[in-house]
């Protein structure tokens, strides 16, 4: 059997066997909650097949930056770029390398936080955005505030971004947001000392995850952008290997999700709701056709062949979709696409979704099953 077939037959086993795929949140993966997360070991057997280290891999819509870690860790070179800056927050937060003031700093505060007598923070400044009492009690937005606050007095840029990031990954959990993926209020009983206790815990957490991943991964570098996908800021055939899982038509509101961290961390929400591809606000809401979904991802699938060299392998991990009841494999529809840009299809592989991802398949109107699709296609 040739190499090309081996590697063939060796992914379609991996596929095959998703079943048996434990630890997921391994090294950075688990510093920050993430609708619909690429599960790692998806972008690692990709990067391992298709790439050797020391070359660049690029995720376009990075998300919650899955294999920008996995790239770093595997010692190759990781560029993410998303839409939404709390996906680049994430992402830079997941794979920034800790010095020792950056450490020491953030033990500084963990300190504080866990010393039981923290007053808010004098002359607070509460960021005003529409509704914030309806989602936060008056105790845990001062909370918030404080934090914050403290995280403005650090020197260390990466302590901050980490900072930051710890942050947000609390502010869904203690506000009155029903969780992740449900715009829904809730009441709850949560004080400013349960934020408190929950910022340190999970910044504590996250400080061993940025050391761990300091130590494990080699001496590459990693970028991230907050930019469209569809315009990348990044040079023509500068790429070995592209990654991503681009969102499912019409799965999730990624801007929606991530607003009231958006509202926090001082980020402005409507270029992200506009510009998001595939949102239910768009092909529900709006009632758009999933030819438009298509036509946006058309120009990110252009990009990528503009950015990767000759012969890089592009892998697109994708789910089908249903819109309005009617049924559309995306995995066709991408083989499609990437024909007329001129991009050959090198291999196939299909899963069922509702084993790994539930919240896919229910409630859309049809019995169908819908599968993900992982698309290698060469330039």
């Amino acid at each position: 059997m040739n190499h090309s077939a081996t590697q063939a037959s060796s992914l379609e086993d991996f596929f095959a066997s998703l079943d048996s795929v434990e630890d997921k949140r391994s090294s950075t993966h688990g510093a920050h909650p993430y609708p619909a997360k690429f599960i790692p070991q998806i972008p690692r057997v990709l990067i391992a097949h298709y790439s050797s280290p020391g070359d660049t891999v690029l995720d376009p819509m990075c998300g919650s930056g899955t294999t920008l870690v996995e790239s770093a860790l595997a010692g190759r070179h990781a560029l993410g770029v998303d839409i939404n800056p709390v996906s680049t927050l994430i992402s830079e937060a997941k794979t920034c390398r800790l010095d020792l003031k950056a450490e020491t700093e953030l033990k500084s505060l963990i300190t504080f936080m866990h010393s039981g007598s923290i007053g808010f923070a004098q002359d607070l400044v509460l960021p005003n955005f529409k509704n914030r009492d309806h989602w936060f009690a008056e105790d845990v937005s001062c909370a918030l505030a404080t934090i914050l606050k403290r995280i403005e007095e650090l020197k260390s840029p990466s302590a901050t971004l980490l900072a930051r990031s710890a942050l947000s990954s609390i502010v869904v959990a203690v506000s009155r947001q029903d969780s992740e993926t449900r715009w829904v209020r809730r009441e709850n009983s949560l004080t400013h000392s349960d934020v408190f206790r929950r910022y340190s815990a999970r910044l504590e957490q996250n400080l061993v995850r940025a050391v761990g991943f300091t130590n494990d991964a080699p001496s590459v570098t990693t970028q991230v952008w907050n930019a469209d996908a569809r315009d990348l800021p990044i040079g023509d055939e500068s790429v070995d290997l592209i990654v991503t899982s681009p969102p499912y038509a019409n799965s999730h509101d990624y801007y929606l999700y991530n607003k009231l961290r958006m509202f926090w961390l001082g980020f402005d929400v409507r270029p992200v709701q506009e510009g998001e591809v595939g949102s239910r606000n768009k092909h529900s809401d709006q009632r758009m056709p999933f030819s438009s979904y298509m036509s946006s991802m058309r120009s990110v699938l252009s990009e990528c062949a503009r950015v990767a060299k000759p012969s890089a392998r592009i892998c697109v991990v994708v789910g089908d979709a249903v819109i309005r009841g009617e049924f559309f494999d995306a995995g066709d529809h991408f083989s499609e696409t990437a024909s007329e840009l001129g991009l050959a299809q090198e291999s196939r592989l299909d899963f069922h979704q509702q084993k790994y991802t539930r919240a896919f398949t229910s409630g859309f109107g049809t019995k169908l099953p819908k599968k993900t699709h992982v698309l290698t296609f060469v330039k």
